[in-house]
């Protein structure tokens, strides 16, 4: 193999494994960690490619560092106490969503197929699943897909249809980068009316001195 060659490759990434809210991805020509936090019936993605970051050492950090900033920004106190209190549910599955899973299978033809699975129980002992292809929708999108048809599935054996309304006006799916950029800008405007009111008062106390 040549040296060329070798640099084409992907990163070895042996010891780099998916965890809770950070999902390894290495599907065709996407390499990188799919960073996931739910949070008040959203969930908030983004992708970190090991080409933009420097490989997947560098990128897993990143991802670990963006979401922690993203709780923060979201109001959550601690993600490590989330992580301990949701461990025993979400033990089983690497992408942090009970009943979601990453899966990888061969066909015939010995060509794999990367998807998410959605499962559920329809009633006792009996478990239904149902497949998003990567290759169709794309990494986050069949997630998302998964995750939703789960919650649907789940609603309808608790008697009940998902509240459209509430869907419509929290969207359950969002960018993590527009909270972030919110909160930037957030911070801007405040930095900005605060500035104008020093202006103010000090437009002010000159006005008393020149009396």
């Amino acid at each position: 193999m040549t040296k060329k060659a070798k640099k084409q490759q992907p990163e070895k990434f042996l010891k780099l494994q998916s965890e809770p809210g950070v999902t390894r991805v290495d599907h065709r020509n996407t390499h990188g960690w799919l960073m996931r936090l739910h949070h008040q019936g959203t969930t908030y993605t983004k992708l970190f490619s090991d080409g933009v970051y420097g490989g997947a050492k560098k990128a897993l950090k990143a991802a670990r560092k963006y979401r922690k900033q993203l709780g923060k920004t979201l109001g959550i106190e601690s993600l490590s106490q989330r992580r301990r209190t949701r461990s025993v549910s979400s033990r089983n599955t690497a992408t942090g969503v009970v009943g979601v899973y990453r899966l990888t299978s061969k066909g015939k033809n010995g060509v794999a197929r990367h998807y998410y699975a959605a499962s559920w129980n329809p009633e006792p002992n009996k478990v239904k699943t149902k497949s998003f292809s990567i290759a169709k929708y794309g990494e986050a999108e069949a997630f998302r897909l998964a995750v939703e048809y789960r919650q649907n599935m789940v609603a309808k054996i608790m008697g009940r249809q998902p509240e459209v309304e509430r869907v419509q006006s929290a969207p359950r799916y969002a960018p993590a980068d527009v909270i972030i950029a919110k909160n930037e800008d957030d911070k801007k405007t405040r930095k900005a009316k605060s500035k104008k009111k020093k202006r103010r008062k000090e437009a002010q106390r000159q006005k008393e001195k020149v009396r």
